[in-house]
């Protein structure tokens, strides 16, 4: 935008907080752009000033409406730095246009080169700020289950993210299939060379690979995008049973059904798949296993070599290849092809509430607080007492090498990952000691409250309670221990001079996250979000305005704390507020407004008595503006039927502004002075007509606004 010739008031090297503050004020105004541009070229170093809040130009234009001809402006004639930073809060134009809800601003900002992955002074992005203002915790009951979709992300060598190319996705991209087809996928597991999908109806759907029969499709062709199996829908129609839990491995994949039943098909190269004597298996085959029939299956775990089982939540079962880490002793046979039990689990008083496999370990976290792995043909406990986990992960451990797997990487350190309170702790075998583990602790010194955990050999992956998805790499772990000695004697269960630092990465267009799952090496990641819309559902906790409560409180302890007492009958008074009356009611105010008197006697012209009743009502209303007499409207009705038909009539032609109920209050005033004086069928009189006599002195008569 051309900009006339001005004369420059100050030097290109101007610091000034005071002159660049005219500037934003002048900026910030409702006038035209152009003399908004002309003012700002009177100071020689417009582009690169702030004010004492470290505020720029751009940056208060990106928070305003209708200034992006000035945001323009500075960027294509005075090259303003579109990332700087203010020294407040660390926002940059992008935060401040959507903190402020300058959508357009924010588009237009992103079009022009803004980095969208700067961070502010709270390690948030400005994506972030809209995130956790819209985010609002509902009860999961509330939310409709429909709303989950599959995103995936990877190195996708094997067509195993379910897209419709097998290209890498450096970013996690959405599974059109389910969208279109309103299929809603409540579990996700995956690993090398395929993928499993579970509905929320029981189907299932997998891609990948398919050799040896891995997908479960009855054949070995590979598969781009998900395709269901068309088995586990012939179970749930000829068996009445449908999968309520998926399992993988590199070569098989297992599926668990409502009665408790176990499938599986794929490779047995080391009899893990339940069949004896079978080679591969195309399509899920039941398990037909002796030790454990007429009994239920709960949970299911699984590694490339062994399969782990909880059988009617309390009894630990295992089979496949016994290199030490299936808990059972050593033995002749190198395969166990059936579900041994587990010994050291099978008590009333300790059993397994948590179960979790990779390729070399077994871990077990039991009712009593402890965790175990099972390797070196026994259990053995590496954290003991941590009540309340919630989260477990596994990477590495340790098998006996023999002439199966000589070639495999049967020996890298046991690293356990758990979450008690919502923080992360980490058990390194080759570094911990006396069965304690170490709270991990973030490099950029966030405060990150965990929810769900996964792990591969290169990292760690989280989901946060806000729905974000961070990962850590476990390449270099930077362990920082002081220098002391630990008490042996202190109770505490972790070495609080002991930390494992981690530097956290946040995953883009993860923001409402609320399950994760990834393949052993931690390259590739499957997550669940809520759709876009679910939380637009739910509406704003604010709470209802409690100030009519006060003002009735206020008058009920008027006792303890009043300036003016209003006496009936000579002989009860009400406590009560002189300011609150007189700003309610003309009646007082004419009395009260000019005199200084701290008693006021109300009486009638009848000099009939009042209820005491009806007046504290009045009051009431006088401070509440409610109507706590209308309840007795049925009851006044019937006492007085007449006179409430009168009222009915006399309002229909009424010329003043009293409304109904200050009129009803009158009515009801005057029908108790003569209510002494004439019975309910004698009323002839009547009432609210507006009498043209003068008031008498002392005529109460209550108008309230």
């Amino acid at each position: 935008m051309p900009v006339a010739s001005v004369e420059i008031d100050c030097t290109p090297k101007c610091r000034s907080p005071t002159h660049y503050l005219d500037l934003i004020c002048v900026a910030s105004q409702s006038i035209s752009i152009p003399i908004i541009l002309n003012y700002l070229c009177r100071c020689g170093n417009c582009a690169k000033g702030h004010d004492k809040y470290g505020r720029t130009l751009i940056q208060v234009c990106s928070a305003l409406s209708n200034k992006w001809p000035i945001i323009d402006w500075l960027l294509k004639q005075k090259k303003v730095d579109i990332n700087a930073k203010n020294l407040e809060s660390g926002y940059t134009a992008l935060h401040y246009s959507v903190f402020y809800g300058r959508i357009d601003n924010s588009v237009n900002l992103i079009k022009a080169g803004a980095n969208t992955s700067l961070l502010d002074y709270d390690h948030m992005t400005y994506i972030d700020h809209v995130i956790r203002d819209t985010f609002i915790e509902t009860p999961s009951e509330l939310l409709d289950i429909e709303s989950y979709e599959v995103y995936t992300m990877g190195e996708n060598t094997n067509g195993n993210l379910g897209h419709t190319q097998s290209t890498a996705k450096k970013v996690p991209e959405l599974i059109d299939i389910f969208r279109r087809d309103s299929i809603c996928i409540t579990k996700v597991k995956m690993d090398k060379y395929h993928t499993l999908f579970l509905s929320n109806n029981g189907s299932v759907y997998s891609c990948g690979v398919g050799v040896g029969g891995r997908l479960g499709h009855d054949n070995e062709e590979s598969v781009l995008i998900p395709k269901q199996i068309m088995a586990m829908e012939t179970i749930k129609e000829t068996e009445q049973d449908r999968c309520i839990d998926i399992a993988i491995t590199r070569d098989c994949s297992y599926f668990l059904t409502e009665k408790g039943c176990l499938w599986s098909c794929g490779l047995n190269n080391y009899h893990q798949l339940g069949h004896p004597g079978v080679v591969k298996l195309l399509v899920p085959t039941k398990m037909q296993f002796r030790q454990i029939k007429d009994r239920k299956i709960t949970h299911i775990a699984c590694g490339r070599f062994h399969v782990a089982l909880i059988v009617d939540d309390s009894q630990l079962f295992t089979f496949g290849l016994n290199a030490g880490h299936l808990g059972h002793p050593k033995g002749n046979d190198l395969y166990i092809q059936q579900p041994l039990l587990v010994t050291k689990f099978n008590s009333q008083s300790e059993h397994v509430q948590k179960l979790v496999c990779n390729d070399y370990a077994i871990i077990c976290y039991t009712n009593k607080g402890d965790i175990y792995v099972l390797n070196d043909y026994k259990y053995r406990k590496i954290v003991k007492h941590v009540l309340n986990v919630t989260e477990i992960a596994v990477v590495g451990g340790k098998l006996e090498s023999n002439s199966v797997l000589d070639e495999e990487n049967i020996d890298d350190d046991l690293k356990v990952f758990y979450v008690q309170s919502k923080k992360l702790y980490l058990y390194h075998e080759r570094e911990s000691t006396n069965n304690r583990a170490k709270l991990c602790l973030w490099t950029t010194r966030q405060r990150l409250t965990i929810e769900q955990i996964v792990a591969g050999t290169n990292a760690v992956i989280f989901s946060t309670n806000t729905g974000q998805v961070y990962t850590a790499s476990l390449d270099k772990l930077l362990n920082v221990t002081k220098k002391i000695e630990h008490d042996s004697s202190s109770n505490s269960i972790y070495d609080e001079r002991a930390y494992q630092y981690l530097t956290p990465s946040p995953i883009p267009l993860l923001h409402r996250c609320r399950s994760l799952t990834t393949d052993r090496t931690g390259r590739s990641l499957a997550a669940l979000q809520y759709h876009p819309t679910t939380h637009l559902l739910a509406y704003p906790r604010q709470p209802e305005s409690n100030f009519h409560e006060n003002l009735h409180d206020l008058l009920n302890e008027a006792e303890h704390m009043h300036d003016i007492i209003l006496e009936i009958n000579n002989n009860q008074t009400f406590p009560a507020h002189k300011y609150i009356l007189c700003m309610r009611s003309s009646y007082f105010r004419q009395l009260l407004s000019k005199k200084q008197i701290d008693k006021l006697t109300i009486i009638n012209d009848t000099n009939k008595s009042i209820d005491p009743e009806m007046f504290q009502l009045i009051l009431e209303y006088i401070y509440t503006d409610k109507c706590p007499w209308l309840n007795f409207v049925k009851k006044i009705k019937t006492r007085n039927e007449h006179e409430y038909e009168a009222y009915l009539a006399q309002m229909k032609n009424i010329n003043d502004d009293i409304d109904d109920h200050r009129y009803f209050a009158r009515i009801r005033q005057q029908s108790t002075i003569t209510s002494g004086n004439h019975h309910h069928h004698h009323h002839h009189q009547k009432y609210g007509t507006k009498s043209k006599k003068k008031k008498k002195p002392g005529r109460m008569y209550m108008y309230i606004t």
